[in-house]
């Protein structure tokens, strides 16, 4: 299900990725309504523009790089960062000095460095054999996927934007001030310098997070370790799960190398028995205060212990004679 719920995902991010782009288009526009220097809307508008391909890379991006923290993929995610941050540097000089575009070679260089991690991190996924179980290929059962989660999505945006604008607002307010060039510059600054502290422990986070994860399976899903197809998934480390029947439930870990060492679970739940209702009439049962009689096999297991017993107490006294005597 992890690569059913990855295309289903990619393409909600595509969908809304558009949708951005089309505000981006015309974001001039909207920060000269929003009474924002002309000259900064222009040249921001413009500089959107060229980063409209890295828009639609980095909603695709993210969606892989969740795909492979749930299954504790982590040193390949910092090799397919470095790399292509080695190359940005390098893209990014070279069309903003050694080209006509000037600033708009910075979003341009971001879109190919993005669009370079997207090729790296889709070949290995379509081709590394450890994804045979998580990634089956394109599959039309995603696109039922699509909008059945967005009771889950739509407020998880809600929280990042909202997290986000909180700071950014910052800029259109700075825009508003008298010396706007000066302002803005100070403000987008500061925030830039926010984003970096608080990256780094969201990454460290995020890290902590995907380690591991609990799924609930079936039983051959259970007896096989097999990770790929559980009923339910509790990743964020705060999930809580009812136990809504009797009976039992098999839970392993979704790192399928610690499962094969013994990383399982299972849980049985006992069913409320209710006392057999008398019938109606029924006459309350004969009460006896004499002491329960011994079953044979009882009473004969305990006269053999007490002849036993008086055996070994004869055999101690003649020892004891006979160590007087020979004293």
């Amino acid at each position: 299900m992890l690569g059913i719920y990855l295309q289903a995902s990619g393409i909600r991010t595509l969908i809304f990725a558009i949708a951005v782009s089309v505000l981006w288009w015309y974001f001039d526009i909207v920060l000269t309504l929003l009474h924002q220097d002309p000259r900064i809307s222009k040249a921001a508008g413009l500089y959107l523009k060229y980063l409209i391909p890295g828009l639609l890379a980095y909603g695709l991006l993210q969606n892989i790089l969740r795909f492979l923290q749930t299954q504790s993929i982590v040193v390949l995610l910092v090799v397919c960062s470095l790399l292509p941050l080695a190359l940005h540097i390098g893209v990014a000089y070279a069309l903003v000095y050694w080209t006509t575009l000037a600033y708009k070679g910075a979003p341009l260089a971001a879109s190919i460095s993005l669009w370079i991690s997207i090729l790296m991190l889709g070949l290995y996924v379509l081709k590394a054999k450890k994804f045979e179980e998580t990634w089956n290929g394109f599959r039309s059962e995603s696109l039922s996927h699509i909008f059945s989660n967005l009771k889950i999505a739509l407020p998880s945006v809600a929280i990042v934007c909202l997290e986000y604008w909180t700071f950014e607002i910052l800029v259109l307010f700075a825009g508003l001030m008298p010396n706007s060039e000066v302002t803005t510059s100070l403000i987008a600054m500061c925030v830039n310098t926010e984003a970096v502290a608080y990256m780094s422990t969201y990454g460290l986070y995020v890290a902590a997070r995907g380690m591991d994860s609990v799924l609930e399976v079936e039983k051959d899903n259970f007896d096989n370790c097999n990770t790929s197809n559980p009923k339910t998934k509790m990743e964020d480390g705060n999930s809580i799960f009812k136990f809504d029947r009797s009976g039992p439930f098999y839970f392993i870990t979704g790192n399928k190398t610690n499962c094969d060492k013994g990383q399982k679970l299972t849980v049985v739940v006992l069913a409320v028995r209710t006392p057999l209702a008398k019938p109606p009439g029924a006459s309350p049962p004969h009460r006896s205060f004499s002491s329960p009689a011994f079953t044979p096999s009882i009473v004969s297991g305990a006269n053999s212990f007490t002849c036993l017993k008086r055996g070994f107490g004869w055999i101690y006294w003649l020892l004891g004679f006979s160590w007087l005597f020979l004293a």
